[in-house]
């Protein structure tokens, strides 16, 4: 079955090079997850011609506004544009619903408790939390998230995405942990996060770090996303076949 990942945001929190946030639309037979929902993600959809009530699901890899805060938008975007029973999923790590209802209200006051009641009407999206290493459903994916080291106020992740016949698998933000091997492990696509080229801060990864694992990472390809303006400007120095240099816009056929 023929797999397609759609980068919907290929860029950090501080919108290097222009680029709009995390955000990766999956889809198989007609079927779309997106895995993370930066705060543009909305206005990515619209640009790139994604009606966004064709999404079936939501994975979170952790609750850091570029990668979850486009959530409220879809929320609203359902209550007010799509006004039709829109069952999607939203996964994420402990707390998800909480803070996404939260950040709701905080954008805009008293909207959160007037989703929640939609919500208790069956007609708008349902919270799943997931447990590290445990698969779990997520619309016509299997899915597993796998803990790494980012940050040290909340747990992070990276997801694995067994669709349609494939493995799509996203490293998450995370500086270099052993996880990435396992999440890699027979990828037909993994999506791994850069940072910079070299000296990244903190709970990030660098590309000439990357490169010296790459011999750890038995997927058949990787696209490397989440880059700063340095990374952006030495991309056209990855010279290695099976390495990607994400965009947005750009589809992968997977």
């Amino acid at each position: 079955m023929a797999v397609r990942v759609h980068v919907l945001g290929s860029g950090d929190a501080f919108g290097s090079g222009g680029r709009a946030q995390t955000c990766f639309l999956v889809e198989a037979a007609g079927r779309r997850v997106l895995i993370d929902c930066g705060a543009t993600a909305l206005v990515s959809m619209r640009r790139f011609g994604v009606l966004p009530e064709s999404i079936e699901a939501v994975v979170l890899t952790h609750l850091h506004g570029d990668h979850f805060g486009g959530v409220p938008f879809l929320l609203l975007y359902a209550c007010h544009v799509a006004r039709r029973p829109w069952d999607v999923c939203i996964a994420g790590p402990q707390g998800t619903q909480a803070r996404t209802l939260g950040a709701l209200d905080a954008l805009y006051a008293g909207a959160g408790r007037s989703m929640e009641d939609l919500r208790g009407q069956g007609v708008l999206a349902r919270f799943e939390e997931y447990a590290p290493g445990v698969p779990f459903a997520l619309g016509p994916a299997q899915a597993t998230a796998l803990l790494v080291v980012h940050s040290d106020k909340q747990p992070c992740h990276g997801v694995r995405l067994d669709i349609g016949g494939r493995v799509v698998a996203y490293s998450g933000d995370t500086e270099w942990t052993d996880a990435l091997v396992d999440l890699a492990d027979g990828a037909d696509l993994f999506i791994v996060e850069c940072q910079a080229w070299t000296d990244p801060p903190p709970g990030h990864l660098a590309f000439d770090e990357l490169r010296r694992r790459l011999p750890a990472l038995r997927a058949n390809r990787l696209l490397l996303t989440h880059m700063d303006e340095s990374m952006r400007a030495r991309a056209p120095e990855v010279a290695d076949d099976r390495v990607l240099v994400a965009d947005d816009g750009l589809v992968v056929e997977v």
